[in-house]
């Protein structure tokens, strides 16, 4: 597992991608992240293509619609040296998304009992007991926005477009959604690629 990021006089660059259809469950990180970037402490930014790919459908509660999880990328200014984070907001003790607490370098859990997930969970940590020092408690979690928040409709967008990919090859073309739109989505993030004249945005659905 990678080291935490010491305290540092840079700035935290953080990045998300929204996955998650149900934003009611993720709500709290959105308006913090927002709230930080008002603030001046962190660069906040949307990633068009994560470094890793995180689901619900591989873990105890199968929901294909990842409602409960919220995957970050963290770096301090100019660096290339990345944190993977992932959030379970499940309100329920058991790990929710298994790729994101292997894949991820950190994994923070909503309702954290120790005691639950280890004995219910006993044959992924019996495998692979290093997985235990990823898991950490996240705490409280209750509905709120900041009034700081943007780009919601353009997180809507991607999340539908990864969730439902027959839908995002509808739309894929420059042409079926409109110049218009087109340059509104531009403007308000950087993320989405404009090459071709096309939407590259990768679908985060795991097939594992």
């Amino acid at each position: 597992m990678k080291q935490p990021i010491k305290n540092t006089k840079e700035k935290l660059c953080v990045e998300f991608y929204p996955i998650s259809r149900n934003q009611a469950y993720v709500s709290q990180i959105y308006a913090g992240l927002y709230d930080l970037q008002h603030q001046g402490r962190i660069e906040l930014g949307i990633i068009r293509s994560p470094i890793v790919r995180i689901c619900e459908e591989n873990g105890p509660y199968r929901n294909p619609r990842n409602h409960h999880i919220f995957y970050l990328e963290v770096r301090t200014q100019g660096s290339s040296d990345i944190r993977t984070l992932c959030y379970d907001l499940h309100d329920g003790p058991g790990v929710c998304s298994l790729s994101g607490l292997v894949d991820c370098d950190y994994y923070f859990k909503r309702s954290y009992s120790p005691a639950f997930i280890f004995d219910s969970d006993s044959t992924v940590f019996f495998k692979h007991p290093e997985l235990r020092k990823k898991i950490y408690p996240y705490g409280l979690n209750h509905p709120i926005k900041s009034k700081f928040e943007t780009q919601k409709f353009l997180c809507s967008l991607m999340t539908e477009l990864a969730l439902c990919p027959k839908n995002a090859s509808r739309i894929r073309s420059f042409n079926s959604i409109g110049k218009g739109i087109y340059k509104y989505f531009y403007t308000l993030t950087n993320q989405i690629s404009h090459d071709k004249k096309t939407f590259d945005i990768e679908t985060p659905i795991c097939t594992s």
